[in-house]
């Protein structure tokens, strides 16, 4: 039983910080849009990680730097006034 309390914290605590990641985002989308039109950029809760042009890239940046995707939230920022469907 200790051992699933232990395992929700931990979910819950991850899900909580991709809220904030996705927040994050959100509250600085103009930002972005000027940065990083067409790329991916990805954050984990208020902190930007990285960005590249293309998803596999970005993903082999944040192997290199030993980080793990579950925990960041990656997001396709389109050109200011576009809009992209999925």
């Amino acid at each position: 039983m200790n051992i699933l309390t232990k395992k929700n914290k931990n979910v819950s605590k991850e899900i909580f910080s991709l809220g904030i990641g996705s927040s994050f985002i959100e509250e600085n989308l103009s930002k972005f849009e000027e940065k990083y039109p067409d790329e991916f950029v990805a954050v984990r809760e208020r902190n930007f990680i990285a960005h590249n042009e293309n998803l596999i890239s970005l993903m082999k940046v944040l192997k290199e730097r030993k980080i793990d995707a579950s925990n960041v939230i990656i997001e396709f920022i389109p050109f200011k006034n576009e809009i992209v469907l999925f």
